[in-house]
């Protein structure tokens, strides 16, 4: 759920639920710089928040699906 975005910044805040967590979100924020010559930056943070827990399997494939709605095989670590 996005709550705030501000083109001029490039900051898109946003929340998900946390399975078992009771109706509780995290925040999950993306940061988008331009650096020139038609490409971009795009960094994602993500805070689970004290007692919380989270698979890093499910981290990794979350963050891949967002950067691959923006570019398709943007996850592709083997040629990016």
């Amino acid at each position: 759920q996005i709550a705030t975005s501000n083109k001029d910044t490039g900051l898109i805040s946003a929340s998900t639920g946390i399975a078992f967590g009771q109706g509780s979100r995290a925040p999950f924020n993306v940061l988008i710089k331009d650096i020139g010559k038609k490409r971009v930056r795009v960094e994602i943070s993500y805070n689970i928040g004290p007692g919380s827990i989270a698979p890093t399997s499910a981290i990794i494939e979350n963050f891949c699906k967002f950067y691959n709605s923006i570019s398709p095989n943007a996850s592709d670590t083997k040629n990016n």
